[in-house]
């Protein structure tokens, strides 16, 4: 077998489908399986009649819900193909996908990659970095560079670590670097996010979980105040005074362009004198009309 593509599941019939069918597109004469790993869902029943129509498709029911790594851990163990590709139930391969990155993998020699990625929500916006070969902390939280689960194949098993309740593609990434493991980037968005669904896993924010991957992954304020700006401004969005707070406490304004300080020390001003949720709703209108 030359590809496995593993999929978590959970609630994702109505769309399984359509995904499983951009696999085997993407890897048009490449040997491919599919493995899903469904996470305690109450529709594994139909689950089971989709997978029924699949030649090279195997359905791995969990004894127990745990979370998306666990599931991703469990698929990537049953692989059998050369190269392991990791794929959201609700994310698609672009046609030869697969075909390209087991050519990358051969010539480059690159024991794991990860790349650009197109998301779709009525029209299509791609996003491809240009950062180059830095050290994955500083990827992430100093130049801010784009990480997708969904991008990533591997030429050897690597495993998730299934302790992290979020952020598990950051940490991902970061123990693979840790490890001196070859990675590289491909800057060919082959990749399709659909973040116009409700299903889309990276919505919510958890203050436990990003508290529980600061300690253990993080210690350089440079990269703390990186991490937390992203999670910051998602809680001016949703307007989530207590991630507010959180995030803000752990940034440090010398790590900060002058546009995000303004943004925290005016913040910080609004949660003190119980402004906050008017405070957001100024700001998002204002981006929003500029």
């Amino acid at each position: 077998m030359d590809a496995s593509v593993v999929i978590p599941t959970y609630k994702s019939s109505s769309f399984i489908k359509k995904t499983i069918d951009s696999v085997f597109s993407a890897a048009d004469t490449v040997s491919t399986e599919i493995i899903l790993v469904d996470d305690c869902s109450d529709d594994a029943e139909l689950l089971e009649t989709i997978v029924a129509d699949y030649s090279n498709v195997t359905l791995i029911h969990k004894p127990e819900k745990s979370n998306a790594a666990a599931s991703r851990n469990m698929g990537i163990e049953a692989s059998v193909g050369d190269v392991v590709f990791l794929l959201d139930s609700d994310d698609a391969f672009e046609r030869n996908h697969i075909q390209k990155r087991l050519k990358m993998h051969h010539e480059e020699g690159a024991e794991f990659i990860f790349g650009g990625f197109i998301e779709r929500a009525g029209r299509d916006h791609v996003f491809v970095d240009s950062i180059g070969k830095v050290p994955a902390r500083d990827y992430l939280f100093i130049h801010d560079g784009d990480f997708r689960t969904s991008t990533i194949s591997m030429s050897r098993k690597e495993y998730m670590n299934g302790t992290l309740n979020k952020h598990q593609d950051w940490g991902f990434f970061l123990d693979i670097d840790d490890k001196g493991i070859n990675w590289r980037y491909d800057a060919d968005a082959s990749v399709v996010m659909y973040v116009d669904r409700d299903t889309n896993m990276s919505s919510s924010l958890n203050i436990k979980a990003s508290e529980f991957f600061i300690s253990h992954y993080l210690t350089d304020e440079r990269h703390i105040t990186g991490f937390c700006k992203r999670q910051f401004l998602t809680s001016i969005v949703a307007a989530h005074e207590s991630g507010f707070t959180f995030f803000s406490r752990h940034m440090r304004l010398s790590h900060l362009s002058s546009q995000l300080k303004a943004v925290k020390v005016a913040g910080d001003v609004a949660h003190r004198i119980g402004m906050f949720k008017t405070y957001c709703r100024v700001l998002c209108n204002f981006r929003k009309n500029h």
